[in-house]
């Protein structure tokens, strides 16, 4: 996934830092890297050859190209089924600024094809988004044990080493988070195991108590689930996961930002506790692109997907988003939180979470080209990825 040595300079009445939002941006691309990233008033200071092609957005905003760490697939499959479903899930997701993700898969045969993808990818022209790693949400969760839903817990296996082994040999040093039902028997000696292996021990789907979170943090849990959903909630005196995470500062965790999910306050305690350097948004995507019908094993009604079966008054049913990362950045910034905090939440802090924050997540000299261009409601007009046009 290389670009040839040519020369670009991009250009935008705003780019999007780390820290604040530059007017009368510029990003000065050379290859695959980022040569130069600020104000156009320093350009002059710049070496740029005659023939560098000149790309101006005039009153759009550019940023880096969103990473999200949390995804299973579109309305072309989820990565359980097929190398092809992974491609698809590239391809879509680039379409709303989505440059980097994690293929989130349970299965050894889904780790299995996103490997198959990822070599597919390397060996070409990025046609989308880029694969960096996998993430395991699952087998080694806790039941939900829904009502008229059995097969939401079908896939399951009880935490294991053993079946561990599998999982991260068949990833090639790919798998980057396993998510983990932290009160299972056998959980302890999984989250041991994956701190050995310098892989993320990720809460998830559990029902343990606020001293299981702390236990499990001990053990070397680094990272939470979609923080509210699946887990014991919030209680002034019976305190569960989520009092955990919101005071504990050295876990990281997620928020679902599609508007169904979690209502904005939620959202807005999130911030306030954990701060833009330790939230990351994802969009826990299952069938993106698909409208309200009986999708087998989901059921998609007023744009929600929920558990086929499933008492949709209940909690725990809802089978993940069918909205790209782009939707959600658009319902934070109407939080009135600045533009550059809101983007870090979708491109630097999920790098940083990963260790990817070397080569993506900012547009900084030296770090790889991902770029997006978008208007004021981040509706996605350019995108770049390693340098190339997509």
């Amino acid at each position: 996934m290389s670009a040839a040595k040519a020369m670009k300079v991009i250009k935008a009445s705003r780019l999007v830092t780390p820290h604040s939002t530059v007017l009368n941006g510029v990003v000065v691309v050379e290859g695959e890297r980022v040569k130069y990233a600020g104000s156009q008033d320093a350009l002059k200071n710049v070496d740029i050859p005659q023939n560098a092609e000149i790309m101006d957005f005039g009153n759009k905003i550019m940023s880096p190209g969103f990473f999200d760490i949390h995804i299973h697939g579109t309305k072309d499959g989820r990565c359980d089924e097929s190398v092809r479903a992974v491609e698809a899930i590239s391809e879509y997701i680039c379409a709303d600024g989505t440059t980097s993700f994690l293929p989130t898969t349970n299965s050894v045969a889904g780790v299995k094809n996103i490997v198959e993808a990822c070599k597919k990818q390397k060996s070409g022209k990025p046609a989308g988004a880029k694969i960096m790693g996998i993430r395991m949400e699952g087998p080694f969760l806790s039941p939900k044990k829904l009502e008229n839903a059995p097969q939401a817990d079908e896939w399951l296996l009880p935490p294991s080493v053993e079946e561990l082994k599998k999982i991260l040999d068949a990833g090639a040093g790919l798998v980057k988070i396993v998510d983990i039902g932290v009160e299972m028997d056998g959980a302890d000696e999984l989250i041991e195991e994956l701190s050995k292996k310098g892989v993320i021990a990720s809460i998830a789907h559990s029902k343990t108590d606020y001293a299981g979170f702390l236990r499990s943090a001990a053990l070397g849990v680094k990272h939470a689930t979609h923080l509210y959903n699946v887990m014991t909630g919030f209680h002034h005196r019976r305190a569960g996961i989520v009092n955990g995470l919101l005071t504990e500062d050295s876990i990281t965790t997620e928020l679902i930002c599609d508007g169904l999910h979690l209502h904005k306050t939620a959202i807005e305690v999130a911030i306030r506790c954990k701060g833009f350097d330790r939230l990351a948004m994802i969009s826990d995507m299952t069938i993106g692109g698909m409208g309200d019908g009986d999708y087998g094993e989901y059921v998609i009604k007023d744009g929600v997907a929920r558990i086929k079966g499933a008492d949709p008054s209940k909690d725990n049913t809802l089978a993940g988003s069918i909205t790209p990362l782009n939707v959600g950045v658009r319902n934070v910034l109407k939080m009135s939180h600045s533009l550059h905090n809101v983007i870090k939440m979708a491109t630097l802090t999920p790098a940083g979470i990963v260790g990817a924050d070397n080569e993506i997540g900012s547009l900084e000299p030296g770090k790889l080209a991902d770029i997006v261009i978008f208007d004021d409601n981040i509706n996605v007009c350019m995108k770049m990825i390693n340098g190339v046009v997509v």
